[in-house]
């Protein structure tokens, strides 16, 4: 057993690099219809997956259809709509406090380049 492991602390284990990335991010829950959408931000990101914070409830397991626009800052060209069918891992909860935070593994995605498909 490691110092750090004794000492309690998590060891980052992630498969790909995390990006520190604030955008704003909406998540339906599927089956489509069954609630509201989430709204939330994205926190960091990485090619397997999503950290995200949000005031709304959601659970472990939960497949939400995430929908994020990447600024023409970060594509060096135009924005980019990101549609990406994803399933929680993780929620980080601190009893009284909002927001949750929810980690979540993209089980697949699609880029989208043109504004018309934003919606």
């Amino acid at each position: 057993m490691t110092a750090t492991e004794r000492s309690g602390e998590r060891l980052d284990q992630r498969s790909a690099p995390r990006y520190v990335l604030p955008l704003p991010v909406t998540a339906q829950r599927t089956p489509a219809g069954e609630s509201k959408p989430l709204t939330g931000t994205i926190r960091n990101i990485s090619v397997r997956g999503v950290y995200f914070t949000t005031d709304q409830k959601v659970a472990v397991g939960t497949i939400l259809n995430l929908k994020f626009v990447l600024p023409r800052e970060m594509t060096n060209g135009p924005e980019v709509l990101v549609r990406a069918r994803s399933r929680v891992l993780r929620l980080e909860t601190r009893p009284g406090l909002e927001p949750v935070g929810v980690a979540a593994v993209f089980e697949n995605y699609e880029i989208v380049t043109t504004k018309s498909d934003h919606l």
